[in-house]
């Protein structure tokens, strides 16, 4: 199941629903970091309970058919994940790495560190632009 996130307009993401491809978007792949993995960061980030952070990938309603899915990031998760520095990403890093679900993850492709560095990354460009969300599409 391909999993990716990327960059762009809101109004854009009708367009891939309907067919378009995001192929020119700054994307990257999630690598076999599940849902889960993704909630324990955002739990971890947040502060927030982990039941909520699975919330944090908000389901966008696009097509009826079974399909690919999208979703957005949550603007206050993206926020968060903009203003993190060096040492709190570390912190954050370390924490993450002694969860369960990403104990789990064996794979030569799956580099949680370069995951999340590449999340902030792409969520400061987003909190730079109002126009720009972080969105997930989603295979399976």
């Amino acid at each position: 199941m391909a999993e990716y996130f990327f960059i762009a307009v809101p109004s854009l993401v009708k367009d891939f629903a309907e067919g378009a491809l995001a192929e020119d978007l700054p994307s990257m792949h999630c690598y076999g970091i599940s849902l889960d993995a993704r909630a324990q960061l955002y739990s971890l980030l947040t502060s927030r309970p982990l039941d909520v952070s699975y919330e944090m990938e908000i389901p966008l309603p696009m097509s009826e058919g079974i399909g690919p899915a999208y979703y957005q990031l949550d603007t206050n998760l993206v926020y968060q994940f903009s203003q993190l520095d060096e040492g709190s990403a570390d912190l954050i890093m370390e924490d993450w790495l002694a969860t369960k679900d990403l104990e789990e993850i064996k794979s030569d492709t799956t580099d949680p560190t370069d995951f999340l560095l590449t999340l902030i990354h792409f969520c400061h460009i987003a909190s730079q632009e109002r126009d720009l969300g972080i969105f997930l599409f989603s295979e399976g």
